[in-house]
């Protein structure tokens, strides 16, 4: 995006002077936590701004846009250069992406780091001042910023009359200073600061010669936090001051930080048991070793951080997390992308990147360390395309809740670091590990894979529900989260600000019952059952009633369960079914009103819909379907089903794509004369397209379609008196639904011509009011797999395997027996002969037992129903049915 479109997805994201309650800009697209991506023009930044706040911009804060404009168009043609050198280096290794490319540089780990982060070339994700640099003119940012061309030849100040403080390791012990003749100790200094800050600021050190600049340097460049920066004969990083304003603040380094960084990474070191698995994907700290500062400067001070070499195993690769989210010079799609597709399965692998980081960095927020887990401060080690273990590196940021922490630490009362609550803990995780970090890479991977990122945020909500207390839910999973208003504070210096956004994490879209633990554990073992909860069917069609104000009727197929069946006759309007039984069953249901539908009805459906003492609609989905309805004597209401129109976003395509259902669009007309020449009522039509849409923008275009259509095919041939446009709102497996709210704001004002408008969900009410159960009857592992073996499987609850998921499950402890394992990843199958009887792929668990209770939820719509129960004469699950 070009900096006015940054400014606009800050200020929606902010809601800045109520932007997020104007009209979306044409052509932007609504990503987790209400980011915007735009492609909008490159128009002046100040203008942009001030259009949006309705108000001219400070002085201040339009040289500091000015300066990210100027700032990102220079970098971005260096960055340019720098990319068709790496696209010719991979050219000529015969690599076809990036990714491939960097799985061959293992030998030399920090170089390639190092040239990974050069693509970070637009700088803090969610900050449109990313690449300002007030204090520098083109010249310094072409010698000191990340496209740098040669190395930075960092300054040394000998500490000759022990005037500078030290916390860690001696500096000059650090790999990149080592070798140098330093009988001193010394302070390594930013070239530019040096010049422009130390020696104007500090004459009276130099000149007395307690401080003495040497001739020695140290060659390094700059990473994407530039102040920080990488050897380039030996690795390791420093961490240098910088009196510059980069993004929104001048980037010196306090002692308080210098003092407490080697510090903390040493602790954290030491205790590496919190949240330790004992695998090889365990969380490693990029430490901190050493700290030089003068007492009450924030210009002369420094940190000194290991090298990347300094992390076992050796075999692998490490890449900035910053550069996963960049675009590749070999594909044009993002680093992310490339190692996704590489793996064979990019939601697999976004997911066990995801669940790299959120295991440890959860784990040591719950002992009072908050990490500051955003893109720039953390690193992925790779092998091939699979992520292995998280690396987080500059403890600086950090929030420390000292009363929770399990050791002693102490900080200074004005440290910044010094979190006065847990909250405080839980919202620096939240903003910089869900907001700035996960959204960024799902972003990307949505735009350049497809991937469903509703599912993805589901399945992260899912995973790490289970393990939180009742605050962190709140903090982490609750509707809304607070995000640094980081424009909004541009305008107001030296305030915090935050705002609210909506959270894609949030649980309130899964429909739990208070008492669901208490029947669980009440089930026989070993347990294997389906819990139906028929009150929230009865809630969730009050919903679709409410939202949409049109007829609704329910669609049995989706959960039959004859509880579950009288709620839904009681609270919709009628009852849709799709065969011969469904109808009898749902007229002893009490259905107030029926609609018969289904591809194959046999002449004696037929004649059971005609002699129907409950008023019934017919679909009729042919013309021979026709004829048999007129000779049965049906003199009910018909209407056509067609298959017409374009197919739209969901997991079963119904029209808009050659199907069984329905008449060919091209056929209606001689249809039409056909059913009006038989003496049938006919009404309408039914235009069922899709199955579990979760877009509301797209099923609110089928309605207005669908009416358009029918009005349009009825014009001059017969009343139109009926709509009927089928069911397909969403309610995905993983617990995603679509948005009622918007798909009612995209129906406002639609005109049906007076014709009724019918809507017949089933999921949407059924699955997140049903729970399948099964008990770990076996734990084992094989081959490296670690598997929960279960009574039941996908004879009892088939979708899983059908659709190819691995369905979400959280753990309720039963009567256990054996060890308890801790903090595994489990494949989740049944007890049938067959490798596709797979519940769940992989799911992390912090403890799991033989005799736990697997609950999956949102699992109450085709489960059951479509099960193939008498494979291997398994006997079938306990029916529950509460309330």
């Amino acid at each position: 995006m070009n900096l006015a479109s940054q400014i606009k997805a800050a200020a929606w994201r902010e809601n800045l002077g109520g932007f997020r309650d104007r009209p979306r800009p044409e052509g932007a697209r609504e990503r987790a936590f209400n980011q915007l991506e735009v492609d909008g023009p490159d128009e002046d930044p100040v203008m942009a701004l001030e259009a949006i706040i309705g108000a001219g911009v400070p002085a201040y804060l339009a040289a500091e846009l000015h300066s990210a404009r100027d700032g990102l168009a220079h970098a971005r043609v260096r960055a340019e250069r720098r990319g068709g050198h790496l696209a010719a280096l991979a050219a000529r290794a015969g690599a076809g992406t990036l990714a491939e490319l960097v799985a061959a540089c293992g030998r030399d780990v920090h170089t390639t780091a190092r040239l990974l982060e050069t693509l970070a070339t637009e700088g803090h994700q969610l900050h449109p001042c990313a690449r300002t640099r007030l204090g520098w003119d083109r010249r310094d940012r072409e010698r000191y910023d990340l496209e740098a061309t040669r190395p930075i030849r960092v300054r040394l100040v000998a500490d000759r009359a022990g005037v500078l403080e030290r916390s860690g390791d001696d500096l000059r012990n650090h790999p990149m200073l080592r070798g140098l003749d330093l009988p001193d100790p010394v302070l390594p200094v930013h070239p530019w600061q040096l010049e422009h800050r130390v020696l104007p600021g500090y004459r009276d050190l130099f000149a007395s010669g307690r401080l003495e600049v040497l001739d020695a340097t140290v060659p390094a460049w700059p990473t994407a936090a530039i102040r920080t920066l990488a050897g380039h004969d030996a690795p390791g990083f420093l961490k240098l001051a910088l009196g510059i304003h980069v993004t929104s603040t001048r980037r010196d380094i306090s002692p308080a930080t210098a003092l407490l960084g080697p510090r903390l990474a040493a602790l954290l070191q030491a205790i590496d048991r919190i949240g330790h698995n004992g695998l090889e994907s365990e969380h490693r700290i990029l430490a901190d070793t050493a700290g030089v500062w003068l007492p009450g400067s924030r210009e002369l001070t420094a940190l000194a951080r290991s090298p990347l070499a300094s992390i076992e195993p050796s075999d692998l690769v490490y890449v900035p997390a910053t550069a996963l989210t960049a675009t590749s010079p070999v594909t044009g799609l993002s680093l992310a992308a490339e190692y996704a597709r590489w793996s064979g399965d990019p939601d697999a692998w976004i997911r066990a990147y995801a669940r790299l980081f959120a295991h440890p960095v959860l784990t040591k927020a719950e002992a009072g360390i908050g990490l500051e887990a955003h893109l720039q401060n953390s690193i992925i080690a790779m092998r091939g395309p699979d992520p292995v273990f998280p690396v987080s590196r500059d403890l600086g940021g950090a929030r420390i809740h000292l009363p929770t922490l399990p050791w002693d630490l102490e900080l200074p009362e004005d440290s910044p670091v010094n979190a006065a609550s847990m909250d405080q803990v839980r919202s620096k995780v939240a903003y910089t590990l869900f907001q700035n970090h996960f959204a960024s890479l799902v972003a990307v991977l949505e735009r350049d894979l497809g991937l469903d990122g509703a599912a993805f945020w589901a399945d992260l909500a899912d995973e790490i529900g289970g393990r939180l207390s009742a605050a962190e839910r709140e903090a982490y999973l609750g509707p809304k989260q607070a995000t640094k208003a980081l424009l909004t504070m541009r305008l107001h210096p030296g305030e915090e600000i935050e705002t609210i956004v909506d959270n894609p994490l949030a649980t309130a879209r899964v429909h739990a019952h208070p008492t669901l633990d208490r029947h669980v554990r009440a089930l026989q073992s070993p347990a294997s059952a389906w819990i139906y909860d028929p009150a929230g069917v009865t809630a969730f069609l009050g919903s679709v009633r409410e939202a949409l104000g049109h007829t609704v009727l329910y669609a049995m197929k989706a959960c039959a369960n004859p509880a579950v069946l009288a709620a839904a006759a009681a609270a919709a309007d009628g009852v849709e079914c799709a065969s011969g039984g469904e109808l009898a069953a749902a007229r002893a249901a009490g259905a107030k009103r029926l609609a018969f539908s289904g591809p194959a009805k046999t002449p004696a459906d037929l004649a059971a819909a005609a002699a129907c003492e409950v008023p019934l609609w017919m679909h009729a989905e042919s013309v021979r379907e026709l004829e048999g309805l007129a000779a049965a004597g049906f003199a009910g209401p018909v209407a056509l089903r067609v298959n017409r129109g374009r197919a739209l976003p969901g997991t079963h395509q119904m029209t808009g794509v050659p199907t069984p259902f329905g008449i060919d669009e091209a056929q209606v007309p001689a249809a039409l004369e056909r059913a009006l020449d038989l003496g049938l009522d006919v009404v309408g039509f039914h235009l069922h397209a899709v199955s579990n849409c979760l877009e509301a923008e797209a099923y609110a275009w089928h309605v207005r379609d669908a009416v358009a259509w029918s009005r349009a095919a009825a014009r001059g041939r017969f009343a139109l008196r009926y709509v009927n446009v089928g069911g397909g709102l969403g309610a995905d497996p993983r617990g995603a639904r679509i948005d009622l709210a918007a798909l009612a704001e995209g129906l406002r004002g639609l005109d049906a011509g007076g014709a009724e408008l019918v809507f017949e969900p089933g999921r949407y009410a059924a699955a997140p009011a049903g729970w399948y159960v099964a008990e770990v009857l076996d734990l084992k592992t094989v081959r490296g797999q670690a598997f929960a073996v279960v009574r039941g499987g996908t004879h009892h609850f088939r979708l899983p395997a059908a659709w190819g998921y691995s369905h979400p499950f959280t753990v309720v402890p039963g009567p256990r027996t054996g060890p308890v394992w801790s903090d595994v990843e489990v494949r989740v199958c049944g007890e049938l002969c067959t490798p596709r009887d797979v519940l769940n792929g992989g799911q992390f668990v912090s403890a799991l037992a033989v005799g736990d209770r697997l609950v999956f939820a949102n699992a109450g719509a085709y489960g059951w129903e479509i099960s193939h129960d008498r494979f291997l004469g398994h006997p079938g699950p306990e029916q529950v049915v509460i309330g």
